[in-house]
């Protein structure tokens, strides 16, 4: 991502591997912020895996490792959608104008933890991917996980049951812990939805916040619940599910 008059705009979304121009004001000592944000998960990664000095035009400076690094991982609702604009109003993006410290966003939407965790291989390499990201600090590491409203579906869908959606989630926060013993972790089970009966597994959406917390409570050690049904009511949302723009305030504070 570039943040550029005054929103953080993606650079690249369709997932192709390409060299990016950027043009900069006249002038000397430009700042330019590149981020990890907006990763593509449906079929790879969209990264920035190099950034090349072209001749002598060009000096590149990295900026002191932050303090802190909070990474945030979820779906479209992470992303900011039904926001008016989401890569700037968007709850990460307004936490990352105020945190003390780095903030990366990693998650893409109509994606669940089945689509990037579907296997114990995945979970894995999902896991190595956070903490790899959560590092990039001096000090405090903090994750906050928002998957589950997709995994849930609503009515006539649904990609697992609550049962095996609440072992994977285990596992994944088990390998976490593995891997980083220090990560903080928030769980935050999904928002309300303006119906939420029982998916095509039987399982309503409550089964899945209920997932959430019995998997948080078998992990346990620097792992805190978060149910995010408290944090927004329906009267709070754009659509069926994503909060307005004016409400990611809520799920900010």
């Amino acid at each position: 991502m570039l943040f550029r008059s005054g929103q953080y705009a993606p650079l690249v979304n369709d997932g192709a591997v390409r060299t990016i121009d950027i043009t900069l004001p006249a002038g000397a000592n430009k700042t330019i912020d590149l981020y990890e944000s907006g990763y593509q998960l449906t079929s790879g990664n969209t990264a920035i895996v190099a950034v090349r000095q072209v001749e002598n035009q060009l000096t590149l400076t990295r900026n002191t490792r932050p303090a802190k690094r909070l990474v945030i991982t979820g779906d479209s609702i992470t992303q900011g959608i039904g926001a008016t604009n989401y890569t700037s109003q968007g709850w990460p993006m307004l936490v990352r104008g105020d945190y003390p410290g780095g903030v990366t966003v990693y998650g893409g939407g109509s994606l669940g933890l089945f689509d990037v965790g579907g296997t114990a291989g995945a979970r894995l390499t999902l896991a190595r991917l956070l903490v790899q990201m959560a590092s990039d600090s001096t000090g405090t590491r903090t994750l906050w996980i928002e998957w589950g409203t997709n995994d849930y579906g609503g009515a006539g869908a649904g990609m697992w049951s609550a049962a095996n959606f609440q072992t994977a989630y285990q596992d994944l926060l088990t390998q976490l812990k593995t891997l980083d013993s220090g990560l903080l972790i928030y769980a935050q089970s999904p928002t309300v939805r303006t119906s939420e009966v029982a998916n095509t597994f039987g399982n309503t959406l409550g089964d899945y916040r209920t997932a959430i917390s019995n998997a948080v409570t078998a992990v346990g050690g620097g792992i805190t619940y978060v149910n995010g049904s408290t944090i927004i009511t329906t009267l709070d949302l754009a659509d069926t599910g994503h909060p307005r723009w004016e409400e990611h305030t809520s799920e900010l504070q």
